[in-house]
């Protein structure tokens, strides 16, 4: 019998994430219940990718989960921090969110048209900022 990926460590790990970050933005009024879930939400996503290289359980799913689970977190903040901030710093949040979206987008795609398995795995001909954001563990 096949195992459920769905219930993998790493990707009840991603679980958690959803569920903090979630709290987090709907704790959005009171500051130190948001910077505590949110904290716990990127704490967690450290240790969702250390388990599922320790655990041998990484999946396209759970690739997939943390970084759609990323994308979700950064987009609000930065949604939220441009409703703190509005004028020209509100509007540098906005472009933020656009160029975090639009850059991952098209990393993923072009890993996608080119058949990598890992939206992750750079060339060696990539500039040395995608080779280290993309490469060093500790990053």
């Amino acid at each position: 019998m096949a195992e459920n990926i769905y219930f993998f460590v790493p990707n009840i790990i991603g679980y958690v994430r959803i569920i903090t970050g979630i709290l987090a933005f709907y704790c959005a009024q009171d500051w130190k219940a948001f910077f505590g879930l949110y904290f716990v939400s990127y704490f967690l996503d450290c240790l969702d990718g250390l388990a599922a290289r320790k655990l041998n359980q990484a999946t396209r799913f759970g690739q997939m989960l943390d970084m759609v689970t990323d994308r979700c977190c950064t987009a609000c903040l930065l949604a939220l921090l441009a409703h703190l901030y509005p004028g020209v710093l509100g509007f540098t949040f906005y472009l933020l969110l656009a160029l975090d979206l639009g850059s991952h987008y098209c990393m993923v795609y072009s890993q996608l048209l080119s058949g990598t398995e890992n939206h992750k795995k750079v060339s060696e001909k990539a500039t040395w900022l995608l080779r280290t954001y993309y490469t060093n563990q500790a990053v």
